[in-house]
């Protein structure tokens, strides 16, 4: 995902990451996991934590397996797709989606 953001970014694409596990699937992400993470994955763009209670983790609010990207039109606010552990096909919605 990190590779397509200057291709991506002009067209108005805004990406963003959220950590959700930690060392394993049933714990939660720390911060200090979130800054380590971070500074060794290098991407060009925002990266976060998971949701905390009292909402539901973003695994359990959308019914998603990890690995998950959730496309939203930011003019409307309105997931238009979630594409489930396939960045390859996430990318292709979200090209095609941004038009030419």
């Amino acid at each position: 995902m990190a590779a397509q953001t200057p291709t991506l970014a002009p067209k108005g694409a805004l990406l963003m990451g959220i950590l959700t596990e930690g060392r394993t699937p049933d714990l939660k992400a720390t911060p200090a996991q979130l800054a380590a993470w971070s500074m060794s994955a290098m991407a060009p763009y925002t990266l976060t934590l998971d949701s905390v209670a009292p909402q539901p983790p973003m695994e359990d609010a959308f019914g998603l397996a990890r690995d998950s990207y959730i496309l939203i039109d930011l003019k409307t606010m309105k997931i238009t797709d979630i594409v489930e552990q396939d960045i390859d096909a996430a990318l292709a919605k979200l090209t095609a989606a941004l038009g030419p």
